[in-house]
C-alpha cells in the first residue's frame, strides 16, 4: 500500500481553515502554518516564524542572488512547502506527496489521484479548464491584482523573450501530486528552477509553471533526463470537483 501524506501551508491569515470531511487510512495529513488550529485530522505545526523561512531561503543561494519583496513574505513561506517538498519534507517514509492549497477542502478520497500517477508519473497536476496560456493568465492575475502588474509584465516579457509559445497550456497549481522517490533527477531539478522562477518574478506560480514545463521539454530534447507530467483531469471537471471543494482565499 502506499503511504501518502497530503500537507498544505497557510501563512498571515490568507485562508480560514477547512476541516477535511473525510479522512483515509494510510494517508497523513499535515499543516505548516504560523497559527495552528485545532483539527481532528491534521497535524498543525508549532507556530513557524517567516522571518526564518526566509533566512532559510536567503542562505540557499549567493547574498543578494534573489531579493524578497516584503509584501510577498507570507505567499513565499506556502510556496517554500509547496515547492521544495524534497527538501523540506525529507521524509522517506512516504511513497507520494499531495500539495493542497489553504483555501481547497476535502471532500472525497485522494488515493484515486495516487493511481492516476501510473509507474512513471513524476507530477500530477489539473488543467486549468478557463484559459490555456500564461498570457491570458498573466491579464487576468493583474485584473485581480494577485500580485504587482509591473512585476508580472516583467516576467512575461521575459518569456516572451525566450520563445515561450502562445497557448502551450495552464495548469492549476492548488493541487500537485509529487512521486515522493522521483526516478529521475529531473523531478528534482524541476522543483529548484520552479521556485527560482517564483524568487526571481511573480509569486504566481501558475504564470511560471507552464515556462518551467516548457525549458524541460527543451532539455529533454537536447538529452537530458524526460520530466514525466501527469495530468489529474480538468480543474472544472468531476475528478476535481469529487475530491475538493475550493473557495476565494480570505485575503
Amino acid at each position: 500500500m502506499n503511504k501518502v501524506l497530503v500537507y498544505t501551508a497557510n501563512f498571515g491569515g490568507k485562508d480560514h481553515w477547512q476541516e477535511p470531511l473525510i479522512s483515509e487510512e494510510g494517508v497523513d495529513y499535515w499543516c505548516f502554518t504560523d497559527k495552528p488550529v485545532k483539527s481532528d485530522v491534521f497535524t498543525m505545526s508549532l507556530p513557524l516564524n517567516t522571518s526564518m523561512i526566509m533566512n532559510d531561503i536567503e542562505s540557499m543561494y549567493e547574498p543578494n542572488t534573489y531579493p524578497i519583496r516584503p509584501e510577498v513574505v507570507d505567499n513565499l513561506a506556502a510556496k517554500y512547502f509547496k515547492v521544495l517538498h524534497r527538501e523540506v519534507l525529507p521524509n522517506k517514509k512516504y511513497d507520494y506527496k499531495i500539495w493542497m492549497d489553504s483555501n481547497v477542502r476535502i471532500v472525497g478520497e485522494v488515493k484515486p489521484l495516487v493511481e492516476m500517477m501510473g509507474e512513471h508519473g513524476d507530477i500530477g497536476v489539473f488543467e486549468h479548464g478557463e484559459r490555456e496560456c500564461i498570457y491570458t493568465e498573466a491579464k487576468m492575475c493583474k485584473k485581480l491584482r494577485k500580485d504587482n502588474s509591473d512585476v508580472i509584465d516583467a516576467q512575461v516579457a521575459a518569456y516572451k523573450k525566450e520563445g515561450m509559445p502562445r497557448k502551450y497550456g495552464l495548469w492549476t497549481c492548488k493541487i500537485i501530486v509529487y512521486r515522493a522517490k522521483a526516478k529521475s533527477w529531473a523531478a528534482y531539478d524541476f522543483s529548484n528552477f520552479w521556485f527560482q522562477q517564483i524568487l526571481i518574478h511573480s509569486i504566481r506560480d501558475q504564470i511560471s509553471f507552464p515556462y518551467c514545463l516548457w525549458e524541460f521539454h527543451k532539455r529533454e530534447i537536447r538529452g537530458y533526463a524526460p520530466l514525466h507530467l501527469v495530468s489529474l483531469g480538468n480543474f472544472k471537471g468531476l475528478q476535481y470537483s469529487r475530491i475538493f471543494l475550493g473557495r476565494k482565499h480570505a485575503k
